[in-house]
């Protein structure tokens, strides 16, 4: 089932009646009451997983605060700039670093990894007053454009980018590079909050093509050994990835807490690869 129609989308989500989504699937469409019952649910999940694990950073939310946040949200992602990119940040994605960057209200993000810029779009929408650098190895494919943004062609380490306030500056990760070097770059700037996409654990890496192994979900894996090797086949070729101690940079001595955010993309019982990372100081 579609998002739009799953929470109340738009103007379709007003009875209750046989659809397809477009992508081949049945669809019921909910009318306001138990779409509405959907977001007070969303919003639920959404202040238990902000309350346990970034209450040692801010004040947990009340509940009516963060109804509003996801109705904000809703709101938002209806007039989305960029209807579909089946590999960019999908509805999961956007939800939680909407409500995260609401929340914590960084003074910097950096995101690695921009693509057409739908991250971009919704870090902006959700932090209006923060300063936004977004690396990209090519920006070709950049649909969303904002003069508020500072948009970089090249990697983020090639350009010094350091938080004024750690306590107040995020990063977002969706680059695929391996994670545990890219925790060590970011400790060593100053950074503590990370999120990171395709944070798979070993056991799901025959879900990407490129996974940024090791990650971080990786790193705290308790048994991994080295040599562990997994192969698997990608679009007609042939992947492999061998764990290797050296590759994971001493980083898990780095990570104060960590947590994969609930998925919420809908019906489906799908994993969730969305991660955040604090840092030691």
């Amino acid at each position: 089932m579609s998002i739009t129609k799953w929470f109340g989308l738009g103007s379709q989500a007003v009875d209750r009646f046989s659809a397809n989504d477009g992508d081949g699937t049945g669809a019921t469409v909910l009318n306001p009451a138990h779409a509405r019952r959907n977001r007070h649910e969303l919003a639920d999940v959404a202040q238990r997983f902000i309350t346990q694990h970034l209450a040692t950073v801010v004040a947990p939310p009340q509940a009516p605060v963060m109804w509003r946040a996801v109705t904000r949200l809703f709101e938002l992602y209806d007039r989305r700039p960029i209807k579909l990119d089946p590999k960019g940040s999908g509805f999961h994605n956007l939800f939680w670093m909407f409500l995260t960057n609401h929340i914590l209200q960084p003074s910097l993000i950096v995101e690695s990894g921009v693509r057409k810029g739908m991250s971009t779009w919704i870090l902006r929408a959700a932090a209006p007053d923060a300063t936004i650098h977004s690396f990209d190895i090519t920006l070709e494919k950049l649909k969303f454009r904002d003069l508020s943004i500072h948009f970089h062609e090249n990697d983020w380490m090639e350009q010094i980018v350091e938080p004024e306030d750690p306590r107040s500056s995020l990063y977002f990760f969706d680059d695929h590079v391996t994670q545990a070097m890219q925790i060590q770059q970011a400790h060593e700037r100053g950074f503590r909050h990370l999120v990171f996409d395709d944070c798979m654990p070993a056991h799901r890496i025959a879900d990407f093509g490129a996974p940024p192994a090791p990650t971080e979900a990786m790193l705290m894996d308790g048994n991994l050994n080295p040599g562990d090797t997994f192969e698997w086949e990608w679009d007609g070729r042939q992947r492999r990835y061998e764990f290797r101690p050296e590759d994971t940079f001493d980083t898990k001595e780095l990570v104060s807490h960590w947590a994969a955010y609930p998925y919420i993309g809908g019906t489906s019982e799908s994993p969730s690869y969305l991660t955040y990372v604090r840092l030691v100081a």
